[in-house]
């Protein structure tokens, strides 16, 4: 069952150390751009997934192509992808061996919900699904919130 409680995602927040961002931009304008770097300045490794700009860099991090790419254990997938392709990136999160996915707001995918649950077995994968009063800014404000962090713009 999807995270919407503050309380249950903080604690899995609290938790995390290494972000893989499917879908991160190297355009200044799109929300998963501002999203890394705030991210990374509340101390997170954000490594960017995104096949378009592979080999480029983003906020001073390689860009891979895939999750199987990386090569180093990941806590913590999020997704920045329309809801019909959640479910492939969940499927890459669990084949990665990561521990959650961060959905954003409206990115619900059912199937690959129950997929995720059934792979984590007695394992504690988790899936975050923010509640609609974190709209645009849902990662970086919602963690602001939940764990008290500075909250300057993310650009």
């Amino acid at each position: 069952m999807p995270l919407t409680r503050d309380e249950d995602i903080r604690a899995l927040l609290e938790g995390v150390r290494t972000i893989a961002m499917i879908g991160a931009s190297d355009r200044p304008d799109r929300p998963s751009y501002g999203v890394m770097a705030f991210l990374q300045r509340q101390g997170y490794r954000v490594i960017p997934v995104n096949p378009q700009i592979t080999g480029e860099h983003v906020h001073g991090e390689f860009v891979f192509r895939a999750l199987s790419q990386i090569g180093e254990p990941i806590d913590l997938v999020d997704i920045f992808r329309r809801p019909q392709a959640a479910g492939e990136a969940v499927d890459e999160a669990i084949a990665a061996g990561a521990r959650a996915v961060w959905m954003q707001l409206g990115v619900i995918n059912a199937e690959a919900a129950a997929r995720a649950e059934a792979a984590a077995g007695g394992q504690q994968f988790r899936i975050a699904n923010p509640s609609p009063a974190f709209v645009d800014r849902a990662q970086r404000c919602h963690l602001a919130a939940t764990i008290g962090l500075e909250t300057g713009d993310a650009q």
